[in-house]
């Protein structure tokens, strides 16, 4: 938003490099087969995340060579397999895990099972 005299008073930070490609979409449960379990390869590049929703992470994930950006809120039971499973440094948490379509309250979302 621009102030009365023009200038705008909002220092905006430099954005992150993309590395010259489009950012990957956010992996939705849409993207996922209807009945069955699909894996999901981890592959790092771990960065915080705060929404409406909560506080989180987001990684770079693959399923069937499609790359995603799976979000993963820290008070979810995503959140708790994945960190049982790789630990407490999110450097490490590179390998596959096994998901599926989950249903809470009518809507459809990712399951790590």
């Amino acid at each position: 938003m621009a102030l009365a005299n023009g200038k705008s008073q909002i220092k905006l930070p430099n954005p992150e490099s993309t590395k010259g490609g489009e950012l990957a979409p956010f992996l939705r449960a849409k993207d996922l087969p209807n009945d069955g379990r699909a894996s999901l390869r981890l592959i790092g590049q771990a960065r915080l995340s705060n929404s409406q929703f909560g506080e989180g992470i987001i990684f770079d994930a693959i399923i069937d060579d499609k790359k995603f950006a799976f979000d993963v809120k820290f008070k979810s039971r995503n959140y708790a397999k994945l960190f049982h499973k790789f630990g407490d440094d999110p450097e490490k948490w590179i390998g596959s895990v096994e998901i599926e379509k989950g249903n809470h309250l009518g809507n459809d979302y990712v399951k790590v099972v």
